[in-house]
């Protein structure tokens, strides 16, 4: 028999959590406070974009209950998943003024509740604010024990957006970290209901809060030393990225994954969880130089991008950047490579369009009187002396050499090398990020 779960907070993880669980059976109490999004998600509709989100949440909605009240979330579930944002602090630490409030309201309900009861946080928190802020917060607030009287796991989830759904439905493992064996019992019993024969590892608190950091910070150094192969072959004459990345992919000691040599990675987990595992190091005074300098490279690898279209224009010219995003299948644009881009070319002087098929309105938003905001790809590309295709969406692929013609000096740059070469006679030149040629 399934358990009823409850989620506090139903953001872009939480929301795609909650459909989740109720596509497996459970029923499932989500809390939101804001009222308009919590009435959208009433509704059967979705407040940003997310694959299968919609589809998930009006076909299983016979599972759902959405409610702004921690008193019937709690005294009506046998398990918690915290959800809440931990942003990122003026040091780069993650916060916890969500998440303490949060864990204070539950802790009220379960000083009234006589059953045994499952507090699992899933939002990213530095390490040891599990052991100090959360139980604390909870313990202080019912008067009760963790590990006597409740439970309490740190269970993070690797999930990328664009693909939330599948990825929390589909992990490479499930990270728990326990208060006790019990607490990680039941944790695991969910996940076993959830999943087919998942890969589980437990451990304790402060080891799963540092290996969520570490492995992103892991996999940011891995999307930077492919990005540095990346500019070393543009430089040599019949050279290739693709060639070398996929040979040493091959090894299984490295693994294909993230190891493309293409745009500087983004987002809003990537870049900070990269620099909250710096900090969190240099808090116990224990200086790594490795994620530091992932950083910086991810950075001047922007610059490499943007100077290079510069370069390309004629007098205060003018460039298209196709793309948004931080990456395809999302309208996020937090932390954006295309857009961070696009920003040091508008501080060399020139003027910058950009495209993309569905942040539209959130580039405008942000960034209306800085860049203009192209309809189409023809807009974007008419009259620009430079096209950079900076996210790979699925429709930038099926474009040829006649889509940029009504560029004024047509040069594209293909980061992600998704383009087929253009004619040998066009007037279009192809230059392609991580690919040497004679010129």
């Amino acid at each position: 028999m399934n358990r009823n779960i409850s989620i506090i907070g139903l953001g872009k993880l939480g929301a795609c959590m909650m459909v989740s669980f109720a596509s497996k059976g459970f029923k499932v109490i989500g809390v939101e406070i804001d009222k308009q999004r919590a009435e959208l998600l009433k509704q059967g509709k979705t407040f940003h974009y997310e694959p299968n989100l919609s589809e998930y949440l009006n076909k299983y909605r016979s599972n759902i209950s959405i409610t702004d009240s921690y008193e019937r979330a709690i005294r009506d579930t046998d398990a918690t998943f915290i959800v809440v944002n931990t942003p990122s602090d003026s040091t780069g630490a993650f916060s916890v003024e969500q998440l303490v409030p949060a864990c204070k309201q539950i802790g009220t309900v379960l000083q009234k509740k006589d059953t045994d009861h499952l507090v699992s946080v899933t939002c990213t928190v530095m390490p040891g604010a599990t052991r100090n802020a959360v139980l604390t917060a909870l313990e202080s607030s019912s008067g009760k024990r963790v590990g006597k009287d409740f439970g309490l796991c740190y269970n993070p989830e690797f999930i990328a957006l664009g693909s939330v759904i599948h990825d929390f439905l589909n992990p490479d493992f499930i990270l728990i970290g326990e208060s006790e064996k019990k607490a990680g019992d039941m944790l695991t019993s969910i996940y076993m209901k959830l999943i087919k024969d998942p890969k589980i590892r437990r451990m304790s608190y402060e080891n799963a809060e540092i290996t969520k950091i570490a492995l992103n910070s892991y996999i940011t150094m891995k999307i930077s030393f492919a990005n540095l192969l990346a500019e070393m072959c543009g430089m040599i004459p019949g050279a290739n990225v693709d060639a070398i990345t996929e040979s040493l992919g091959m090894d299984t000691r490295i693994g294909k994954k993230y190891l493309k040599g293409a745009m500087s990675f983004g987002g809003p987990c990537f870049p900070r969880d990269n620099r909250a595992f710096f900090l969190s190091a240099k808090i116990h005074g224990c200086e790594l130089d490795l994620p530091a300098t992932t950083d910086k490279v991810n950075r001047k690898h922007i610059e490499f991008i943007a100077n290079m279209a510069v370069s390309y224009c004629n007098g205060d010219g003018r460039v298209a950047i196709l793309g948004g995003s931080y990456k395809p299948n999302t309208d996020v644009i937090e932390a954006s490579p295309a857009i961070e881009i696009a920003k040091h070319i508008v501080a060399s002087g020139i003027k910058v369009s950009i495209h993309d098929p569905i942040a539209r309105a959130n580039i405008e938003k942000l960034h209306g009187s800085t860049f203009h905001c192209a309809q189409s790809v023809a807009e974007c590309v008419e009259g620009s002396d430079v096209c950079i295709v900076a996210t790979p969406w699925e429709e930038y692929k099926a474009l040829t050499q006649k889509d940029f013609k009504k560029m004024k000096s047509p040069v594209v740059i293909d980061c992600w090398r998704i383009l087929k070469p253009f004619s040998n006679n066009s007037t279009v030149r192809l230059v392609q990020i991580g690919v040497g040629n004679s010129n």
